[in-house]
């Protein structure tokens, strides 16, 4: 910009020295400003959001403001000299070429001239003879006036090289009166755009000695509680599906309700700490308007308004959630106590079975050592046959790959366990994958599904009016009524645990 500003200061014969010297030192002083900026403000951060960041910055722009001020008072007088230079060249054209369109009429007359006197020189010297007086003073005459054309021909030329000079003097005076007057409007411009940013920063000051960061700060608390209660929603909604699943009806059981309305009240509380946090943020945001019409900021004036009535909008949705559990809360209630025939008839169906199995309970010691020793043998045999029968294996393994949610490596161990069972218990591959298919449909967990599986064979085995997959199904059934951890499934598994749970 230096070398531009220099090339008009000299096509505007401007004094050079004194112009660019103001230029270059009003540059410096900006850029001295704007570094003292950039030096209070290293290392603190948000320092431009601070009220003594923003005090620095104002301070800085004041500066920079007059500077540039200073400039566009430099570029005027460089305009008005452009504008002086210019009208100056565009007479002087003007003038010149009026001057050569009179050249060229007295050039064009004394051509006349010339011919004339030739004609007249002539005719003397064809009838009155070269020595006559009379045909001298035609010669005399004659040799005047081409003296003169030659004269009239030379200033014509010397006149049109001037005009075709001074046009280009008034074209550089154009050119340099169009950047001056460029160079005026992007100082202007700069002088324009400080003055909004100073506009901008006073605003910003004066909320920044309002509440209006602090209530900003609650927004983004509140905001970030909501969304942790949110997950924690999804969270009780998942557990609700996982106990869900796969079995039949479970909403409509008395154990499906039961896990319902406990979902639901869990779902409530959660509902009522969102509407209390909704609270929080709608009241923060007022407390940001009433800031923003402290300071009359425009901007900040809509933004908080969108902000009330964005937080007015959340929280009346939130109360209405509220309202629609409480309601499913007491539906839930009165489904509940429709189905307690139902709990009756599950309570009679497990201590069925507790009797049945309890035939065989206090011979528990003596079965597990007769399993152990007498019929370690031939388990070992059926275990290796099944082994043998890769294909039938896999086969049967599928449907435990259908109804369980594991990774391949899993997939693998739990093949290998069922394996190693079948050379453990009384049964085949088949019975002990069909087992852990049923206990993944009913949602037992992939870590606890080995255990499961092993207490369900051993259930099936000691109870003659019971399989393995029967047990499974009742157990689990069992496991989501009491609300019993999974990793206690061989807790479960005691004859002694079982009848006392279903006396």
């Amino acid at each position: 910009m230096s070398e531009t500003l220099r090339d008009l200061v000299v096509s505007l014969s401007l004094n050079s020295d004194n112009f660019t010297r103001n230029i270059k030192s009003i540059n410096k002083q900006i850029q001295e400003a704007e570094s003292a900026f950039r030096l209070a403000s290293a290392g603190v951060e948000n320092f431009e959001t601070t009220t003594a960041g923003l005090s620095s910055k104002l301070s800085t722009l004041q500066r920079t403001f007059q500077l540039q001020q200073d400039a566009v008072g430099q570029y005027e007088r460089a305009l008005q000299q452009a504008s002086d230079k210019l009208q100056e060249c565009y007479a002087r054209q003007n003038d010149y070429a009026q001057r050569l369109t009179d050249a060229k009429d007295k050039q064009q007359q004394l051509k006349t001239e010339v011919a004339s006197a030739a004609q007249a020189y002539k005719h003397y010297k064809n009838t009155l003879g070269e020595t006559d007086s009379a045909t001298i003073a035609a010669k005399a005459n004659l040799d005047a006036y081409k003296g003169e054309y030659r004269a009239a021909v030379q200033e014509v030329k010397k006149l049109e090289g001037q005009n075709v000079a001074l046009k280009k003097s008034t074209q550089n005076a154009a050119d340099a009166f169009s950047a001056a007057q460029t160079k005026l409007n992007g100082a202007k411009g700069a002088v324009k755009e400080t003055a909004a940013e100073i506009d901008q920063c006073n605003r910003q000051l004066a909320l920044s000695r309002t509440s209006w960061a602090s209530a900003g700060e609650a927004i983004q608390a509140s905001q970030r509680s909501i969304a942790s209660i949110g997950k924690q929603m999804k969270t009780a909604e998942s557990s609700y599906r996982l106990a869900a699943a796969g079995v039949k009806d479970f909403d409509k059981s008395a154990a499906g309700l039961t896990a319902k309305l406990t979902l639901l009240q869990e779902k409530l509380g959660l509902q009522q700490k969102a509407v209390a946090e909704y609270e929080k943020a709608l009241a923060a945001a007022k407390e940001q308007l009433q800031a923003a019409q402290q300071v009359n900021d425009p901007d900040k004036i809509r933004e908080a308004t969108d902000a009330v009535q964005d937080a007015e909008t959340a929280l009346n949705n939130a109360r209405a959630a509220v309202k629609q559990t409480q309601a499913d809360i007491a539906s839930c209630n009165k489904e509940l106590k429709t189905a307690q025939s139902e709990w009756t008839k599950a309570g009679k169906s497990l201590e069925s079975f507790g009797k049945s199995c309890d035939s065989v309970s206090k011979n528990l010691n003596k079965a597990g050592k007769l399993l152990s020793t007498t019929l370690t043998t031939p388990i070992v045999a059926l275990g290796t046959a099944a082994i043998k029968s890769s294909i039938d294996f896999e086969s049967s393994f599928t449907s435990v790959r259908k109804t369980v949610d594991a990774t391949e490596a899993q997939f693998d161990q739990l093949a290998a366990t069922s394996k190693k069972m079948s050379t453990q218990v009384a049964a085949g591959t088949d019975e002990i994958n069909e087992v852990m298919a049923s206990g993944g449909q009913l949602g037992v967990a992939t870590e606890h599904l080995s255990d499961f599986t092993r207490v369900m064979i051993d259930l099936g085995n000691s109870c003659e009016d019971l399989s393995a997959d029967e047990a499974a199904t009742t157990i689990a059934q069992f496991a989501n009524i009491m609300g019993t951890s999974q990793s206690q499934f061989s807790n479960i598994g005691s004859f002694h645990s079982l009848s006392e749970l279903c006396s």
